[in-house]
């Protein structure tokens, strides 16, 4: 079952057309960060996409309370490139304001590291290649320990 209850914290702030594509990216990696680390993520945050200093700029922002991260996209064409530079950038956000690192390698202590492998953005153990490889989007909350 899908919970659309993510695409509540998505605003554009910008009429930009490439915007709305830098939007699904955010979507598409909260989903994995939700999915590993639910409990450990409140949603009383919204992320934006707004304009940056710079035409060819857009800027992605988590904001919650009086926090605020945030970083430029500037290749906001290429899906892949895009797509990957967003999640390891909101990774960044979400472990600093949550102290949570996700999502989380399986059977191993640190969090996954984003690639693009064949154009395909990828999340991938930093240790291992072989030991754990997934497509951003399509991360499944491992099994607990036995």
């Amino acid at each position: 079952m899908e919970d659309n209850t993510r695409d509540t914290l998505v605003e554009l702030r910008s009429a930009d057309d490439r915007a709305p594509h830098v939007a699904a990216a955010v979507r598409t990696s909260l989903r994995d960060f939700f999915g590993d680390a639910e409990s450990a993520i409140a949603r009383d945050f919204v992320v934006t996409v707004e304009d940056g200093d710079r035409p060819e700029t857009l800027m992605v922002l988590l904001r919650r309370g009086g926090f605020v991260a945030g970083f430029g996209v500037f290749d906001a064409d290429n899906g892949a490139e895009t797509l990957a530079a967003v999640a390891d950038r909101l990774q960044d956000a979400i472990t600093e304001e949550f102290r949570v690192a996700t999502p989380r390698c399986p059977g191993h202590p640190h969090p996954l590291s984003v690639r693009v492998i064949d154009a395909e953005p990828m999340w991938l153990c930093p240790k291992d290649n072989n030991h754990f490889a997934c497509r951003i989007g399509e991360y499944e909350k491992p099994p607990p320990a036995p």
